[in-house]
């Protein structure tokens, strides 16, 4: 619901797809004998994970043309879609896969037509290892490989189905997997924005507002400043309690709002753990007469007020902090769209 709410135009005209597969297509794990000395926790999880990128591939062929496999917690290098489609212009139509990413199965490419093979190749030996692993195994009984041919032979016959794209355009930036207890470190050594991302998302059509907060700003990185689309919002380590509102002067009637967090820089600086909540004109400012409209997820909020049939005057929007950060807070994008 929180993704629904958040991203709610974009999953009204098809753009974004969110699918779940039922409980009842995964086996029972507890039942599955454990290989590579995993602990059964870390063996559900990666045999659940197989099973889901199966399930996940199996919905987007047909969909598109190409398939590219990516996680919530990465950064991507500027104008990657674009780097992506000048690469994959200049192959040979016969390639199976290309790399652009080298970590784990983050940032592979595939040509949907090609996902069934590899579907079924993950059905059946889902549990006994990763997906990168399985990966690579299927592109070895791909080749001639599989039958000890001559190593030149076999390197070639890689080279022709396994492409490379560098540097990678795409960095894990997070640290905790969704197996409990699992760090992950690894970084992508060569990854570089090559084209510098701006750093903020100029706006500077935003209804006229009074704008305040309780946060401690970093240097000249106000929360005016950032309204007005001149640099981002930054400040210290939120608290519980911290808010950010905007009071506008006149009300106005918003058909959307979006509040983004973090950048190429500071990726770790997002907002979270905290609401958006509106004021309608006429009601006395008081918090209980602010209504929520969504917790920040992933550190944004898109809202659609027209998609809610919400086409009254607000009078003010607060965001309000509801634990402790772990970490500063960085706003590049904040822009209220009237009707």
């Amino acid at each position: 619901s929180e993704l629904s709410t958040a991203f709610d135009s974009y999953v009204q005209t098809g753009l974004i797809d969110i699918i779940a597969p039922p409980s009842c297509y995964y086996p029972d794990f507890n039942q599955i004998p454990t290989n590579l000395g995993d602990k059964r926790a870390q063996f559900n999880w990666r045999s659940k994970q197989n099973l889901d990128f199966a399930y996940l591939m199996m919905y987007a062929t047909g969909r598109g043309k190409y398939y590219v496999q990516l996680e919530d917690d990465i950064i991507a290098a500027d104008r990657f879609i674009n780097s992506m489609k000048v690469f994959i212009n200049g192959q040979n139509p016969d390639w199976f896969l290309i790399w652009f990413s080298q970590l784990g199965f983050i940032g592979k490419c595939f040509k949907t037509s090609d996902l069934p093979f590899f579907v079924n190749f993950l059905y059946l030996f889902y549990r006994f290892k990763p997906c990168d692993w399985l990966l690579d195994h299927a592109i070895y009984c791909m080749t001639g490989c599989s039958f000890n041919v001559k190593k030149q032979i076999c390197a070639n016959e890689r080279k022709a189905l396994v492409k490379h794209y560098r540097p990678p355009l795409f960095q894990h930036i997070g640290k905790f997997s969704s197996l409990s207890g699992k760090i992950q470190r690894l970084k992508e050594k060569h990854f570089v924005q090559a084209h510098k991302k701006d750093l903020y998302i100029i706006h500077q059509n935003n209804p006229p507002a009074n704008v305040t907060t309780s946060i401690k700003v970093k240097d000249k990185h106000t929360l005016e400043q950032a309204y007005n689309g001149n640099t981002f919002f930054w400040g210290l380590k939120p608290i519980k309690g911290d808010y950010i509102k905007f009071q506008f002067n006149p009300p106005v009637k918003l058909k959307q709002v979006i509040i983004d967090s973090g950048n190429s820089q500071h990726p770790l600086d997002l907002l979270t753990d905290a609401k958006a909540s509106f004021l309608k004109a006429g009601l006395e400012d008081i918090l209980s007469n602010y209504e929520t409209i969504s917790n920040f997820v992933h550190g944004s909020i898109r809202f659609q007020f027209t998609a809610h049939k919400m086409t009254f005057a607000i009078s003010a929007f607060r965001i309000d902090i509801l634990h402790n950060a772990k970490s500063w807070t960085l706003i590049k994008e904040i822009f209220f769209e009237a009707i």
